[in-house]
């Protein structure tokens, strides 16, 4: 990003001055993208043959969080190639505001209202900060000093929804669902599909996202959602661009490869393009995604932590590889009674449920508690057998030493004990990359776990989990659903 900063930044050393003028921050920008060496110098600029303001370049790292946590997945974008004349932009996200206000002048803020005003959006515009007389006209962009002086010169801007957008790339879900946003996701919402690349010539008539991030701490079903979700987002924003998936990326040090860079999609889904991966690598016009679990894309934290994760559908969409599909099969084969009802149990352990650990707001029961609905369905809704999805081996105990023992199917697979205290607050990404269990193996028993429930008759559970997300997603026919 460039800053814009005061002549009290004046650098001691001179190494480089521009002349002011609408495209300024372009300049800078290219001054800076295509001299490494110079990041480190200010440049000052002169109008009318005085020295104005200085700029200075900041490399977009996120603040507020810690980028090496296995559950930070941060890959921001600088921004070097974005054109301020693109007329095809994603507005959908500031288009939901009535009034934008930006706290500071910056390369990003201006960028965007440039964007917004030339393209005669209806969003109204706003800078807290008086350097915005510099570069827009007052019929345009309102302009003081804060909102009281603000809104005493247009009270009619109180009206309607407002968004509020700040320079420090903080990332926080509490300030993004209040509508309080760094000036780089503004940015990142607008030119979000515009990050295209030539690999080669092929396909000079198509576009391709090529969806290829880092799973790092993600489960399966996370990875699915992850996937199948922006693939969904895809289809109702543009769907003339056709997705592409490879999850192959050096240094990305998960619980199925182990950092071997080999690629989780393909070891365990089929392909959701027919275009093969390496023809696409050779394509003229490929987006390269950005998609993580922390991003600064509006859309995608949306998915992730609003609603969008929990309403992924999966059916006629995901297909397993034939190897896959084929263990399933076999595991499965002759592990449900026939003509007998059975009651699909998800009993999250531990890990979940202790909320520093997981970091997630989720709402659940403890297992003593989901122990006693399961009882309740099972008498009440007369079924047969009972399904147990469980990775904590002292909820297998529990079921297993209870009125259930013998109307109780399990699949081996997998278990942690927490009640050891090394595990006790640790999450299963972390249990399961210093453990000794077969990466691959394990998946395929989980994998059959999911296939299992959705054989089941009814689901019960203890936390809208991702097993329980994920076996929703194929909309199976159950006769009724408790989660939590």
């Amino acid at each position: 990003m460039i800053r814009l900063n005061t002549l009290e930044e004046r650098p001691d050393l001179l190494r480089k001055t521009l002349v002011h003028d609408d495209n300024v921050f372009i300049e800078a920008r290219e001054f800076y993208q295509w001299n490494k060496d110079m990041r480190h110098h200010k440049i000052l600029v002169y109008k009318d043959r005085k020295p104005a303001y200085v700029l200075s370049y900041q490399k977009n790292e996120p603040e507020g969080i810690n980028k090496h946590d296995p559950k930070v997945q941060m890959q921001l974008s600088n921004f070097w190639d974005y054109s301020v004349y693109d007329n095809d932009c994603d507005f959908t996200y500031v288009d939901r505001y009535d009034l934008i206000i930006f706290e500071t002048l910056d390369e990003y803020a201006w960028a965007s209202a440039r964007q917004i005003i030339d393209q005669n959006r209806k969003i109204k515009l706003a800078f807290l900060d008086q350097n915005a007389a510099l570069f827009f006209d007052e019929e345009k962009v309102a302009i003081a000093e804060n909102e009281e002086e603000l809104f005493g010169k247009y009270p009619e801007l109180k009206e309607g929804e407002i968004l509020r957008v700040h320079s420090p790339m903080k990332w926080s879900l509490s300030d993004f669902f209040n509508n309080d946003v760094p000036s780089v996701m503004v940015m990142t919402s607008l030119y979000w599909l515009k990050r295209k690349f030539a690999y080669g010539n092929l396909n000079p008539d198509k576009t391709f996202y090529l969806i290829k991030h880092p799973v790092k701490e993600n489960g399966i079903t996370a990875v699915a959602a992850n996937v199948i979700g922006l693939v969904e987002m895809l289809k109702k924003k543009h769907p003339d661009i056709i997705p592409v998936v490879d999850l192959s990326v050096e240094g990305d040090f998960n619980q199925f490869t182990l950092g071997s860079g080999e690629d989780v999609w393909r070891m365990f889904f089929k392909d959701i393009c027919d275009i093969p991966l390496e023809e696409i690598y050779s394509s003229k016009n490929v987006i390269l995604d950005q998609n993580s679990n922390i991003s600064f894309n509006p859309y995608l934290i949306e998915f992730v932590y609003g609603e969008g994760r929990k309403q992924v559908k999966f059916k006629d969409i995901l297909e397993y590889q034939e190897e896959v599909n084929d263990y399933v099969c076999n595991k499965l084969q002759g592990l449900f009674p026939q003509d007998k009802r059975v009651l699909g149990v998800v009993a999250r352990g531990s890990d979940l449920l202790i909320l520093n650990a997981a970091n997630k707001d989720y709402s659940f029961i403890s297992n003593e508690e989901l122990f006693e609905k399961v009882k309740a369905h099972m008498n009440e809704g007369g079924f047969d057998y009972l399904f147990l999805a469980t990775e904590d081996v002292n909820v297998l105990r529990m079921y297993e030493d209870s009125e259930f023992k013998d109307r109780l199917i399990t699949i081996d697979q997998t278990r942690v004990d927490y009640r050891i205290q090394a595990d006790e607050q640790r999450v299963l990404f972390e249990i399961f990359t210093q453990g000794n269990s077969d990466p691959y193996q394990r998946t395929l028993d989980y994998i059959a776990v999911l296939e299992g429930l959705k054989r089941c008759n009814g689901l019960c559970g203890n936390a809208p989990c991702g097993t329980v997300n994920y076996v929703l997603g194929f909309d199976p026919a159950y006769e009724f659903v408790d989660v939590g």
